[in-house]
């Protein structure tokens, strides 16, 4: 499948599923965006389009004061963890406005996964998120297949390894 045939499954499918449940459809859907440059995560590293092609890559909206977030987060972590070496990879993407108040939840909770700031990352076609938590899924073909805002189970997360 290309690209360009996976962005038209992922349009019908969500328009589908929007037909059903009433709800519109993330705007984010059929997309592919892409990483413009490298760009510094807080761990120091760096992460660029490279390290992420060819990926599932779950781009993980969040911040160190959302509730949601904070029940969210360890089972992206737990499902990372799992899944990384199937070819699944997480940006995590901080909306505080602090980067002390970012760093320190990352330390204090002990995840691993690539984080960042919202505000620092070089994101070329990635939407701004509507609400906090959000999960935006790019497929290994680079196109955005789903778009979770709110709570996300673990069954739900267990559910985007179709996608692999």
């Amino acid at each position: 499948m290309t690209a360009a045939e996976e962005s038209a499954v992922a349009k019908a499918v969500a328009a589908s599923i929007a037909d059903e449940t009433g709800e519109q459809v993330h705007p984010a859907v059929g997309m592919s965006p892409r990483l413009k440059t490298s760009f510094k995560l807080l761990n120091g590293q760096d992460i660029s389009e490279d390290q992420v092609r060819g990926k599932l890559l779950l781009v993980f909206y969040w911040a160190s004061w959302c509730p949601v977030c904070k029940v969210v987060a360890p089972r992206l972590h737990e499902f990372w963890q799992k899944n990384r070496a199937r070819g699944v990879e997480v940006l995590a993407l901080s909306s505080d406005t602090d980067v002390q108040s970012a760093f320190a939840y990352m330390q204090r909770t002990g995840y691993k996964f690539p984080m960042s700031m919202a505000s620092a990352a070089q994101l070329d076609g990635f939407m701004a998120p509507r609400s906090l938590p959000t999960l935006m899924v790019r497929s290994k073909l680079g196109v955005i297949v789903n778009v979770e805002e709110g709570d996300i189970t673990a069954q739900e997360l267990r559910q985007l390894l179709v996608h692999l």
